[in-house]
């Protein structure tokens, strides 16, 4: 009924115990849901799908995947509003760091 969504990746998370702290990046997208209702954009958007996560399977067996899991299959878009991140400040430090170190 609401289709706003947002979508979180944290690309790490160091625990660092004795300072109570995480050393964090990560990246949060907000943004609309629709479902895929046109067949020939749902295909497209699997086969991409496929292809990155299975690069070094053949095109006939990732044809079988799709084709066996086809009608309960439910594809979802997301068009972007917006996007903000944070990183933790001693990884900024670090890359600051190690960019005058280069």
């Amino acid at each position: 009924q609401n289709p706003k969504a947002s979508f979180c990746v944290v690309d790490q998370d160091q625990i660092h115990p004795e300072a109570y702290t995480t050393w964090f990046r990560s990246v949060i997208v907000y943004g609309t849901m629709e479902i895929l209702e046109d067949e020939q954009e749902k295909r497209t958007a699997i086969e991409k799908l496929a292809e990155k996560y299975a690069p070094a399977d053949s095109v006939e067996n990732r044809e079988e995947f799709i084709r066996k899991d086809w009608i309960p299959l439910c594809m979802l878009k997301m068009t972007i509003d917006h996007v903000t991140g944070k990183e933790a400040i001693e990884l900024v430090r670090q890359k600051e760091e190690t960019g005058k170190a280069a």
